[in-house]
């Protein structure tokens, strides 16, 4: 897991050549997106390119992958409105960085991330899920930080699956992440689906 900072330099937010804003974008799947933005920005679509066109079939399936998942989010959102409530307590708030690395040097990012206690029937449990759905990421630390919306020692209201305590969320119904998901499978099926039909065409 990467490593809690605070302070630091704040990059600016910049966006993809395929004009995906990275915020929407979690964990590796930043990464891929490069790589298939190099594909067609760097003119590596080839006859005869075995390789870009697995590759771009990964992604597509990725993206499918990604739609389902988002889509299984949404649902679980929507039903989180459904779910019992227990007074809980934030135990940390912080803005977490994440150092990438690869050829072209260094890339950091920041994401918010609260960690809550909660109590169900006498159990303890923790989680640090504030919505359903998948972390954003910033490559701005101040927008990381203008999105920590709470302070540690506070007083929340935690919901929780009664079929599953270890599962639980502070923003009941919020679907912001699912959407995010959504956004990310359907960005990667689209791309991979393309440069697969412009490698088998040339």
């Amino acid at each position: 897991r990467p490593v809690d900072q605070r302070g630091g330099s704040s990059p600016q937010a910049h966006r993809h050549p395929g004009g995906v804003d990275e915020t929407l974008l979690a964990g590796g799947e930043i990464e891929l997106l490069d790589t298939l933005c190099q594909l067609l920005t760097q003119g590596d679509i080839k006859m005869g390119n075995t390789g870009g066109l697995i590759l771009s079939l990964v992604f597509a399936g990725a993206g499918l992958f990604a739609l389902v998942r988002g889509f299984i989010d949404f649902r679980t959102s929507r039903a989180s409105r459904d779910w019992p409530s227990v007074e809980g307590q934030v135990v940390a708030a912080t803005v977490e960085t994440k150092v990438d690395r690869d050829e072209n040097g260094t890339t950091t990012r920041y994401s918010p991330r609260v960690v809550y206690s909660y109590s169900i029937s006498g159990q303890q449990f923790s989680s640090d899920q504030v919505v359903i759905g998948a972390r954003q990421w910033h490559t701005s630390q101040a927008r990381a930080a203008a999105k920590l919306a709470y302070q540690t020692g506070q007083r929340v209201t935690v919901y929780y699956n009664p079929n599953k305590p270890t599962q639980a969320v502070l923003e009941a119904g919020a679907t912001r992440g699912a959407w995010g998901m959504l956004a990310i499978g359907l960005v990667f099926t689209i791309a991979g689906i393309v440069v697969a039909i412009l490698i088998a065409t040339s």
